[in-house]
């Protein structure tokens, strides 16, 4: 599902959206055998704001499914994870202002695979 705000300044697409009657779940699918990490927490985070605010349902509950382990991760989407959500979409937003870039990670190991490495390369 393909979802844009323009409130937020924000856009995604969600792999799959289980709805009922009473609300309405957000899933990712991801190829992963690191199991569930914070990028991976924020963007279901991301996905739920766009998806309240494009329904009439509550997103209070998501989903990540980790394809390798064949298991569905809940995720609680409560105010604080949406608060911090907005709060670095806040900060994102400054970067870009600014155009200035975030640290690099502490974990060179994932330079490798990036794809931004082209613009911070003097990292590696």
């Amino acid at each position: 599902m393909r979802l844009h705000s323009e409130r937020l300044a924000l856009s995604g697409v969600i792999d799959m959206v289980i709805e009922t009657e009473e609300a309405a779940f957000p899933v990712d699918f991801k190829l992963t055998r690191g199991g569930v990490r914070d990028n991976h927490v924020a963007q279901i985070a991301g996905y739920a704001l766009l998806l309240a605010e494009s329904s009439a349902s509550k997103v209070e509950t998501g989903f990540i499914y980790l394809i390798p382990a064949e298991d569905a991760v809940v995720v609680p989407l409560d105010k604080e994870l949406k608060a911090r959500t907005l709060g670095r979409l806040d900060e994102m937003r400054v970067m870009i202002e600014r155009q200035s870039m975030p640290d690099p990670t502490e974990i060179r190991a994932r330079c490798t695979d990036c794809e931004y490495r082209n613009w911070c390369g003097d990292v590696m």
